[in-house]
């Protein structure tokens, strides 16, 4: 992801990474190239 490494962003995807909540953060469409360019786009606004 774009913010892969960030420490505010990890502690989320670990959250959804647990079996409670489906590994939904774990699924591979989110690190597909459309949705890294979507995030970009995000946060390259003001």
């Amino acid at each position: 992801m774009v913010n892969e490494g960030k420490t505010k962003f990890q502690a989320v995807k670990n959250k959804y990474s647990s079996s409670k909540l489906m590994k939904i953060s774990l699924i591979p469409q989110l690190n597909s190239s459309i949705v890294k360019t979507m995030a970009a786009a995000l946060l390259s606004n003001p």
